[in-house]
């Protein structure tokens, strides 16, 4: 059986779990799945040789991506999409292969069903995964009406912003009149904490160059009164 050219892979978990790394970091992270999605489990020194010098600056914040054991690293969450495929595929080449089609059309729809894969996007593990967060009593932070926020998203969120911060924006969020259209309460309070430390910055921005502009006013007019002075005293040692 050919080699499976792909994996499913989701925007919306990627952004959420890699909200606080760099661009570099993030660039070592994809880097790294690609080499587990094509080589299978590392070592460390494979890691060293994939990522080079980027490998000292980046490894520290994203190695808890990966489990390490009997000296191998990998991403669960990867592998669990890899074996997840190869079943459905699986499945899909025996149902195609079914008695109960017509002979003709067996390998043509068995194929069919193994490139469809490259488009279909199986959300259910996602949802199962949450109801499983929730059937073995994970730590909530907040809850209200269909939003969830759970501990460990956040502390992930507690890495960049302060704990006032994040309450301020989940109460907005709770007294926001559309947040019904909201599926993810930690991806909603990411995108509205980074919205408003943008702001902020900008507004911080501002500031500093209104004072940059004063300071340069300033010592203009000092340089105008230094300039006069000397000419007083000029005209004064001439006369």
């Amino acid at each position: 059986m050919a080699k499976d050219p792909a994996f499913l892979f989701y925007p919306g978990d990627w952004l959420g779990g890699t909200m606080y790394l760099t661009h570099l970091e993030k660039g070592c992270y994809i880097d790294l799945l690609m080499l587990q999605f094509n080589k299978g489990k590392f070592t460390l020194a494979q890691a060293k040789h994939m990522l080079s010098g980027s490998f000292d600056l980046a490894w520290a914040n994203i190695s808890d991506k990966f489990i390490q054991q009997d000296g191998l690293y990998w991403n669960e969450r990867l592998q669990e999409e890899k074996e997840k495929r190869s079943k459905f595929s699986e499945s899909r080449r025996n149902n195609a292969k079914s008695p109960k089609l017509n002979n003709k059309k067996t390998e043509a729809y068995a194929k069919h069903m193994v490139n469809h894969m490259e488009d279909v996007n199986v959300n259910v593990d996602c949802k199962l995964k949450r109801e499983k967060k929730i059937k073995k009593g994970e730590p909530i932070y907040r809850k209200f009406k269909h939003l969830t926020l759970y501990q460990h998203e956040f502390d992930k969120l507690f890495m960049n912003y302060t704990k006032e911060e994040i309450d301020e924006t989940l109460d907005a969020i709770e007294n926001y009149k559309e947040n019904t259209k909201y599926n993810s309460l930690y991806l909603t309070a990411g995108k509205w904490l980074k919205k408003d430390a943008d702001q902020k910055s900008k507004e911080k921005e501002g500031k500093m160059g209104k004072a940059e502009q004063l300071l340069k006013a300033n010592l203009s007019v000092k340089e105008m009164l230094r300039q006069k002075r000397e000419q007083e005293e000029l005209w004064e040692i001439n006369h």
